[in-house]
């Protein structure tokens, strides 16, 4: 095994476990998940203008990576599910969230994955991740938390094998 070099200030120190730990933290970084049944997986880089609902260039990674796990899993069915802030009406909110969602579909539709797979659903406000509700003053960094999209599968295997590189599973 080669040695680690660990500089602790200006001292140099040479250790073969220094670089087990690192082997094994790196290791755990790459190792896969399983995702089950009904458990939703937060796409980190889908969020959402203020008001829009329009796929943004940096969401097109994730896409492509929940489009490739489609592929891979052929028998799967999912919920693209879409949600708001709470600024605006309530109904319009569920209006503006269906149509992240019905976006979100489309782009996986014209990646080539067939549409029968994908259920897009808009929960508007429903599903808050934080505290920032109806009259709470919040940050728009903290608005923007909630105008996220999340996917679920509803149908085929009960779990499949996902990269934690690829997906955060840490979604309602």
């Amino acid at each position: 095994m080669k040695r680690a070099v660990l500089y602790i200030g200006n001292v140099q120190t040479y250790s073969c476990v220094v670089m087990l730990i690192m082997v094994m933290l790196c290791t755990s970084c790459l190792k896969n998940e399983l995702l089950g049944i009904n458990q939703s997986v937060r796409l980190e880089n889908i969020y959402f203008e203020y008001d829009k609902w329009e796929i943004l260039p940096e969401a097109e990674k994730d896409l492509f990576d929940l489009k490739e796990l489609l592929v891979q899993n052929p028998t799967v069915v999912i919920e693209i599910s879409s949600h708001t802030d709470t600024r605006g009406a309530s109904k319009y909110n569920q209006q503006l969230s269906q149509e992240r969602a019905d976006a979100t579909k489309h782009w996986l539709v014209n990646a080539g994955i067939p549409e029968q797979r994908i259920v897009s659903i808009g929960y508007g406000e429903e599903k808050l991740i934080n505290n920032c509700q109806q009259r709470v003053n919040c940050s728009e960094e903290q608005h923007a938390f909630n105008r996220r999209t999340e996917f679920k599968i509803i149908e085929g295997p009960q779990e499949i094998e996902i990269s934690n590189s690829i997906f955060n599973q840490n979604a309602n």
